[in-house]
């Protein structure tokens, strides 16, 4: 372990060469990764800042530079909080707006918002997923009733974030396109209104609304992402218009008011359901594909996963997940990205660690070996050796290919957001308890972990490897 010396040492070489202090918007992190928002990517030296001591590698996506550190990064974190104390925010403040952007391609942009929208409330989400799994045990092995108030409490705390999700997300999304988080929170609590979802569902059963003449068609917004994605997206677009317009006296009242009927009554007649039936039929699509080549489409997404991971893709896929939630009940792509791919670098990991005679190696493969298997953490098995060394990467990700593969031959399921050793709750049925599809991914798991480990052992990791690494 780097002691603070080092660490600060490291933080400054950083600041420099990510272009000095003046360079920097704002600067985040996530489990793995330290984010910078630059004023001029130009200005940055991505050679030199791979070779800072405990930078295991560098990714640009979403207009940030992505630094991965690994189990550290909060360290990193806080000693470059002393430096740029007024930057420590994951968002870009909208003063900010007229500095030079730089242009990013479309998939940047979605990776980008993706990654601003869901990365601030993931582990509390998990963490929710998971009791959801621990109430099941609890109520198998009937140490708690379903009609008791112990129940009526837990099960309040694991599903509300899940039911109240568009309200986590108005926050985040506001945050992104600089719009306020109160009028973003007002559009959340007008879509979930009680009134609005008892409406909703009476037009399932035939009955009819109107908003001045024109037919509603209401939806249940509850556990939805799209809606409240698009809805304050549009509400930040008005709000900034009207704040140039409006007269400094009558903002604080008009700009919020003019705001929430624009955007309501755009939502509520036509984007909200265009934006619904979207998510549904993206999310139907890929169910078919399941649901018609559960085995094949499993095979694709596991192979695939790591590298989906190493380019910054991965959380771009977290709305797709949570939609499987709110539509099945459980998901099959979520169960081969959160379960069989960690344990597919995993084990690459162990043969690493096994195979290596320098320490430092060694070192590495094990500390990245228990965040894969314990938290799902891939990062720090991909950028510290995985993906230098290119065999051991090749091998867990053909043994996520078979991992994926058996597990959904023989019915595995994920049924809350979660991962790894920590999320195993989350393979528990709430109707069923533990069954054959949590003891599926147990089985599948060891045999991903266990084949990863031992071909890379004798296949991925050789002298030549070793002596790369310093």
């Amino acid at each position: 372990m780097k002691n603070k010396n080092d660490i600060q040492e490291s933080v400054n070489k950083i600041i420099e060469l990510a272009g000095g202090e003046n360079n920097i918007i704002t600067f985040s992190h996530c489990a793995t990764r330290l984010r910078l928002k630059l004023k001029d990517d130009n200005l940055q030296k991505m050679d030199e800042l791979k070779k800072v001591p405990g930078v295991m590698g560098l990714l640009e996506r979403g207009g940030e530079t992505q630094i991965v550190i690994g189990n550290a990064v909060q360290n990193y974190y806080f000693e470059m909080e002393k430096i740029l104390k007024e930057k420590s925010t994951g968002f870009v403040d909208e003063n900010l707006d007229d500095l030079p952007k730089q242009k990013l391609s479309v998939l940047d942009q979605i990776t980008g918002l993706a990654s601003d929208l869901f990365i601030p409330i993931i582990g509390t989400l998990s963490a929710c997923g998971t009791l959801k799994g621990i109430i099941a045990l609890l109520v198998m092995i009937d140490w708690i009733s379903t009609s008791s108030g112990a129940y009526l409490v837990l099960y309040s705390i694991a599903n509300g974030m899940f039911y109240f999700l568009p309200f986590f997300l108005a926050y985040t999304t506001a945050n992104h396109f600089g719009g306020k988080p109160a009028i973003a929170l007002a559009i959340a609590s007008a879509l979930l209104y009680p009134d609005i979802m008892t409406a909703a569902e009476q037009i399932t059963k035939g009955s009819s609304y109107s908003y001045f003449g024109i037919p509603l068609m209401l939806m249940n917004y509850s556990s939805t992402v799209l809606p409240i994605i698009g809805s304050v997206w549009i509400a930040s677009v008005i709000e900034k218009k009207l704040r140039q317009v409006i007269p400094d006296v009558l903002k604080m009242i008009f700009v919020p008011l003019i705001t929430l009927l624009v955007t309501l009554s755009i939502v509520f007649l036509a984007v909200g359901p265009i934006l619904t039936i979207a998510m549904n039929t993206v999310t139907s699509f890929v169910q078919f594909l399941y649901s018609i080549a559960p085995s094949i489409t499993g095979a694709i997404s596991g192979g695939l996963w790591l590298l989906l991971v190493s380019v910054g893709l991965s959380k771009a896929f977290i709305p797709l997940f949570t939609a499987d939630f709110a539509t099945m009940g459980y998901t099959l792509f979520g169960l081969v990205a959160f379960f069989i791919a960690p344990m597919g670098i995993g084990g690459s990991m162990v043969g690493i660690a096994l195979r290596a005679k320098k320490k430092s190696v060694k070192s590495i493969a094990w500390s990245a070996f228990f965040t894969a298997v314990i938290a799902g953490i891939t990062e720090p098995g991909l950028f510290g050796l995985a993906i230098p060394a290119k065999k051991p990467l090749l091998i867990a990700s053909g043994c996520n290919v078979i991992g994926s593969m058996l597990v959904l031959l023989f019915g595995g399921k994920l049924y809350t957001l979660s991962s790894a050793v920590l999320g195993i709750p989350a393979l528990i049925s709430p109707s069923k308890g533990i069954d054959l599809s949590f003891w599926a991914v147990i089985i599948c798991c060891i045999i991903t972990l266990v084949l990863s480990a031992t071909l890379t052992y004798f296949f991925g990791w050789s002298q030549e490897n070793e002596d790369s690494f310093e």
